[in-house]
């Protein structure tokens, strides 16, 4: 049974549902349970938690009030009080204490709390509403023979916007002289009134910042949001997607949780349409000039300097970085600093990364075309169960269709051919179209019932150590079909005769590439580069008008050749795992090549062998 899941809310789960949701920052929870656990003297140990939106922190704080009532050492001694996710209504110090008797009357089911609260709202002065809210709140603690865990979410609006100084200073008194009350706060980042020494409640606050889920832990979130097992490949794409944050995640998973991260990735527009308040509302929230940076930044995708910043939305670089550090105050943007050339350079980017998606989309043209060739990219990388798998899915659904509406089926069919390189596998592969009855439909033509009878021979050949690959690849890239072309170049590559390989990608390349042709070049071009072609296969696609769609394998081509590459997060993380499968492919073809060198001298090993590159960067892969 798939746990629920609360986009935006999660106080109205059960506190069953709760438990059962919580699957990762357990690590976290015992961090701050610790400081629980620790404050037993004559002084508290306040905590904020530190968290952009949607990386957990309501979740967090309304686990460990719930492991606090339940445990029985803490329990004898601590009384959570929680607060909502937002005290609007709060703007003095006499309001946060009356907040408190609020909730208390709701925790309680008390009515004379109610009444209370009902009898202090009449109080003018804040003053005495203070001193009297306050009174009342340490009684109850006596009276439980308890402490109270004061939990208050988003104290960064509290402080920052709606009380004063006067009041922050008022706060700070009770919280150093009160032992019968600690409060554990959170906030989206670090904020004025705890990071200026002139501030009130400046040394006040343990912070602990909550940090971007890791795979292990994205793939354990994946599969009890979604109900279904998932590995970390699967897992991986929405990892980049999503920058490791648990409510994002939550999203995708609940969105996809029985369905291909395929027609995941192609309803896209869809899931984000779906969140569309959640963004808009995000938005705007933030003022006018913050606002109009905010999204010149998620139009620029990349990580960017201030400079770059300024430039897109017109305005004085001072300006740019003065909003730009507001944002980050705010959570909604992160900066780091990174080494570029013999220097540093602070960069910045949304913390939200699905945002990037939604505003692309929202905005079309070449950004959306940008994203989505990212996404395309990270589909055919990482899908999960592979070609064979995806084979029969497009059978069968084509199977349904009539004649005009399968043409992509049938090309795609011939691609997940032309990829497929086990003799044993591609044999049951053209057995199983036949039996289920591909080369009786009408449309298939006479060239694709010829291309699944070549297979079979070209198998056959091949076993028989004929070495007919090469004249099979020549032939092949004179046919007019792209497709087709791009398996004779992956036989020629394959053979070796790498310059007449690289002549026919970039004939296709110059053309409409489609999906189909598109995952062969992508192949092909890893071929060639773990075989010592990084320049190039490089030189070839950045040439060509199809770069966009191959933009992470050029990000690993780039970083291959020791170029300074500057790139979005999504793109650098897909392309420095495309440089770990070359570099596993070069030592793969190294070690074939010594084993080959050890055979017998048959004509075969020299007809399939990659020619071996020269020595330099090119031909080590560095």
């Amino acid at each position: 049974m798939n746990a629920p899941l609360m986009k935006h809310n999660p106080a109205f789960l059960t506190p069953e549902q709760l438990r059962s949701s919580f699957v990762v920052r357990r690590r976290d929870l015992d961090i701050v349970l610790r400081y629980i656990r620790d404050s037993t003297g004559p002084s508290n140990q306040h905590v904020l938690v530190l968290g952009s939106r949607g990386m957990g922190k309501t979740t967090l704080v309304r686990m460990l009030a719930d492991t606090v009532a339940r445990d029985p050492e803490l329990g004898a001694r601590w009384y959570p009080l929680l607060f909502g996710e937002e005290s609007y209504t709060v703007s003095t110090i006499g309001e946060l204490w009356l907040e408190a008797i609020m909730h208390l009357g709701d925790q309680t089911g008390d009515a004379r709390w109610q009444a209370l609260h009902d009898e202090l709202r009449a109080e003018r002065d804040d003053d005495r509403l203070c001193a009297r809210a306050l009174a009342q709140l340490v009684g109850f603690a006596e009276e439980q023979g308890k402490r109270i865990l004061l939990i208050i979410e988003n104290l960064h609006m509290l402080l920052d916007e709606q009380m004063s100084k006067k009041d922050a200073w008022s706060l700070r008194h009770t919280l150093q002289n009160e032992p019968r009350i600690l409060l554990l706060a959170t906030a989206t980042s670090r904020f004025g009134a705890i990071l200026d020494e002139e501030q009130a409640l400046y040394e006040m606050f343990a912070t602990y910042a909550l940090e971007p889920l890791d795979l292990t832990e994205c793939r354990a979130l994946w599969e009890v949001v979604g109900g279904v097992e998932a590995s970390e490949r699967r897992v991986r794409p929405m990892q980049i997607l999503t920058g490791g944050n648990p409510r994002l995640l939550g999203i995708l998973a609940s969105f996809a949780a029985k369905t291909s991260l395929r027609h995941l990735m192609e309803n896209l527009a869809q899931l984000v349409d779906e969140n569309t308040d959640y963004f808009k509302s995000h938005l705007e929230r933030l003022p006018p000039t913050e606002r109009k940076v905010y999204v010149m930044l998620a139009d620029l995708w990349a990580p960017s300097t201030a400079r770059e910043v300024a430039e897109a939305a017109r305005m004085e670089v001072n300006q740019a970085s003065a909003l730009l550090h507001r944002l980050v105050g705010r959570g909604a943007v992160v900066e780091a600093v990174v080494e570029e050339g013999r220097g540093r350079r602070v960069r910045y980017r949304l913390s939200e990364r699905l945002y990037n998606v939604y505003h692309l989309l929202r905005r079309r043209g070449a950004g959306a075309a940008r994203v989505q060739s990212v996404v395309d990219f990270m589909v055919h990388f990482y899908e999960e169960d592979g070609l064979a798998g995806l084979l029969g899915r497009i059978a069968k659904e084509a199977k349904g269709l009539g004649p005009e509406e399968r043409t992509d089926h049938l090309n795609v069919i011939e691609g997940i051919l032309e990829r497929i390189r086990d003799a044993k596998l591609r044999r049951e592969l053209v057995d199983s179209l036949i039996q289920a009855g591909v080369l009786s439909w009408p449309d298939v033509s006479e060239g694709l019932k010829k291309k699944l009878g070549r297979v079979l021979f070209v198998e056959a050949a091949r076993l028989n150590r004929e070495g007919q690959s090469p004249l099979a690849g020549r032939l092949l890239v004179m046919s007019p079909g792209l497709s087709i072309r791009m398996l004779g170049a992956a036989l020629l590559g394959a053979s070796g005769l790498w310059d007449e390989a690289f002549t026919a990608v970039e004939q296709v390349l110059s053309s409409k590439v489609s999906a189909v042709s598109a995952n062969v070049v992508l192949d092909l071009l890893v071929d060639a580069v773990a075989a010592g072609h990084v320049d190039r296969a490089l030189t070839l696609l950045e040439g060509s008008p199809a770069r966009i769609s191959f933009e992470p394998l050029l990000v690993a081509l780039r970083q291959i050749a020791g170029q300074s590459v500057q790139a979005p997060p999504e793109v650098l993380e897909v392309a420095s795992d495309l440089v770990r499968l070359i570099e596993q492919q070069r030592q793969a073809k190294q070690q074939k090549a010594s084993d080959d060198a050890d055979a017998s001298g048959s004509p075969l090993s020299a007809v399939m062998t990659p020619r071996r590159a020269g020595k330099g960067r090119a031909a080590s892969g560095k």
